[in-house]
């Protein structure tokens, strides 16, 4: 792509004018497929891009109700002669065989047959009743999504209940419910059935999905190409990371593993592709041995000469199509069994594995536990931490570009709606140097927009315009060849900003320097720092329903976990160590007014200057005496007008100030590189001591 500067445009140029951000993403997507096919695969894998899948349109609503139509497939004497008989109720996670958090278009089920675009939902469906149990995050979302005839049943609430006991309390003895295997994971699976078994509920898995069946025009399969990054990029050839996951193999005793998480295949064969939005990942499942042999289960269409030749040099990795895992892992499942010792022959399953795959296998000869292959890709080594550091320079410079712009556009009186300004950002972005994709859609929201933490926007609800007056949240973040970026800022450009709101945007501030400031023993778990970080809302009795971080990816998912600070979810791994990389995001949501977040990513680094390690004193006869803290990675200002500094303590404005030095010197220095002398003022201004 070309450079930022190249396009020659000054804070007040207005972007070309696409409809809708899909629209400009589709463009985006249009250049980079010609760069590639134009250029030749040496080109693409050197310095080209995957192409990227773009957000689909929300799944068209079939002229019957969908309801009724899947209602009625429940007692089709046909469709379920091979598995006992009709069916009382269906039960429909959102997720797909791969148990991604993004979606592609042909896998949005849940959204086709309810309305509902969150990214958690669970539904089950009876003849009587359709539920739809979502979080904290979507709970506003959710009540304006919904269509009619559908229930919101709020998960961490207090007296909340389950989809499955909803089940179990609501559903006679006798009853037969339908799921699709793909989509529960084995241990969720073997849950639900033990309980609904104990009370004469019989579970039915069914391999189609129900909502295929009535989804008439749901969207095509497409081959997308794969590309491959180099061991510069990646800092490590697949061999390499074969031999470490051989290793905690042997350690677990082992013999072989599945993977069917796609980002850790891509992570681990240094590939990345365009199956999902926003995230460079491709469908595919791997099995790796404990000789370091590995397979690769992917649709062949997308591979390449040059990608095929990339794999063959690392342990000969072997391809078939997609589909083959099942038989593959059956017949391997079959030939260990029949060994000299089958006692020794055990197979890692990972917990997040589906069910059909994963009940292939003798449970006796399974190890069920996290994907050892959690922990190797969260500690981003040399090379990536120094793709991360680059790709948020440039980032957080087009950021720096677009608070610009909106601050002039906004003064001048003119028309921005949360459409136009989530699209400028896009335009400012896409022009940076191994820009990809956004890194996730766009969270534009203007006033009682942003009280909704994941606002969904569309071209309608977009039309809200930024005033003078307006609190206007922006959540955004891109997908570079080098890196994953993911920043949100809250600004108000008001001459008298209201005081109940400057009073939560300190908050939220004091919140997130409380996390930043922290220094802690390298390996701590994740989740002691939640509270850390919300302690200064608590005191006041405020919370927000999201967690406070998740790790980023190495131009992969926006979102991965391991790590995550936060209470509501539990993963092994979930340690804080140096090198990983993880955003810091508390906020503040009021509904029907305002809100508030404020979000950097950081990599982990040692702790210098502490008093033991002067000493020489271990902290404790456990500890390896060694201190992490976060070190940013993000550098855009924030808005020092909106802070009430009464609420401040030094160290805080002191934290500020030096946060602000940063920002100046890094991205300061990037834009006066590129001829920005505009922006680079209006930063050095932000940038002032407060």
């Amino acid at each position: 792509m070309a450079s930022i500067e190249s396009n020659a445009v000054s804070a007040n140029d207005e972007v070309p004018p696409p409809k809708t951000v899909n629209g400009d993403l589709k463009h985006a997507q249009q250049q980079q497929q010609e760069l590639k096919e134009g250029d030749g695969e040496e080109r693409a894998d050197q310095s080209g891009t995957a192409p990227t899948a773009t957000p689909p349109p929300p799944p068209q609503q079939p002229a019957k109700d969908a309801l009724t139509l899947l209602r009625s497939l429940f007692t089709d004497a046909v469709l379920f002669d091979n598995v006992g008989g009709p069916i009382h109720a269906y039960i429909l996670p959102r997720t797909d065989a791969h148990y991604s958090e993004y979606l592609c278009d042909r896998d949005l089920h849940v959204q086709f047959i309810s309305g509902f675009t969150g990214s958690n939902a669970f539904v089950v469906v009876t003849q009587h009743d359709a539920l739809l149990w979502t979080d904290g995050r979507y709970f506003v979302q959710a009540t304006t999504e919904l269509r009619a005839g559908w229930t919101l049943m709020k998960e961490c609430v207090p007296d909340a209940i389950n989809p499955v006991d909803w089940c179990a309390q609501n559903l006679e003895s006798g009853c037969r419910i339908g799921f699709n295997p793909n989509l529960i994971t084995i241990q969720a699976a073997k849950s639900m059935m033990d309980k609904l078994k104990n009370i004469g509920i019989t579970p039915v898995p069914y391999a189609q999905n129900l909502v295929d069946l009535i989804w008439t025009d749901r969207p095509p399969d497409v081959p997308r190409k794969l590309i491959h990054l180099n061991e510069r990029e990646c800092g490590e050839t697949p061999a390499s990371k074969l031999r470490r996951v051989a290793t905690m193999l042997r350690k677990a005793k082992c013999d072989s593993l599945v993977l069917s998480q796609l980002d850790e295949i891509a992570w681990l064969f240094n590939l990345r592709g365009s199956d999902i939005p926003f995230n460079p990942v491709f469908f595919a499942y791997a099995f790796v041995t404990v000789s370091e042999k590995a397979f690769l289960f992917v649709d062949l269409r997308k591979m390449s000469a040059d990608v095929a030749a990339h794999l063959k040099q690392n342990n000969g990795v072997e391809m078939f199509e997609y589909a083959d895992i099942f038989g593959f892992l059956k017949q391997y499942h079959q030939n260990r069994l029949k060994d000299v010792h089958p006692e020794r022959h055990r197979i890692w399953l990972p917990d997040c594995l589906n069910f059909a795959l994963g009940s292939l296998v003798d449970q006796k000869h399974v190890h069920i536990a996290s994907s050892p292959v959690q922990p190797l890709k969260m500690v981003k080594n040399a090379s990536e931490l120094e793709g991360m550091r680059k790709s948020h320079i440039r980032d957080s410079a087009a950021l720096v570009k677009f608070f610009h712009w909106l601050r002039n556009e906004v003064a001048l009186g003119h028309l921005v709606d949360e459409n136009r300004a989530a699209r400028q950002c896009h335009y400012y972005r896409e022009q940076l140097e191994l820009f990809v994709s956004p890194s996730f859609e766009t969270i534009s929201a203007v006033d009682e927009h942003a009280a909704i933490p994941h606002y969904h926007m569309d071209e309608e609800s977009g039309k809200k315009l930024i005033g003078p007056d307006s609190v206007y949240l922006l959540d955004s973040g891109g997908q570079y060849r080098d890196g994953t970026t993911d920043v949100t800022r809250t600004v108000c450009f008001a001459e008298k900003p209201d005081e109940r709101f400057r009073r939560m945007f300190t908050l939220v501030f004091k919140c997130h320097v409380q996390c930043a400031m922290a220094k802690f023993p390298d390996g701590t778990y994740a989740m002691n720092l939640d509270g850390v970080t919300r302690a200064p809302l608590w005191a006041h009795g405020y919370d927000f329903e999201h967690g406070v971080g998740h790790g980023v990816g190495h131009f992969l998912n926006v979102h991965e976990f391991p790590p995550y600070i936060g209470y509501r979810v539990q993963y092994k791994h979930n340690s804080l160590r140096k090198g990983v990389v993880v955003t810091i995001e508390p906020g503040y949501y009021e509904q029907g007014a305002f809100g508030i977040r404020f979000e950097n990513c950081y990599e982990l680094v040692e702790a210098k200057g502490l008093e033991a390690a002067r000493l020489g004193v271990v902290a404790s006869a456990s500890s390896s005496g060694s201190f992490i803290t976060f070190a940013p990675l993000t550098f855009v200002p924030v808005q020092k007008s909106l802070l009430l500094r009464e609420l401040l303590e030094q160290r805080e404005i002191d934290w500020l100030n030096h946060y602000h030095n940063q920002c100046l010197e890094a991205v300061g220095r990037y834009l006066q590189e590129k001829g920005m002398q505009e922006e680079y003022n209006f930063l050095a201004e932000a940038c002032t001591p407060l």
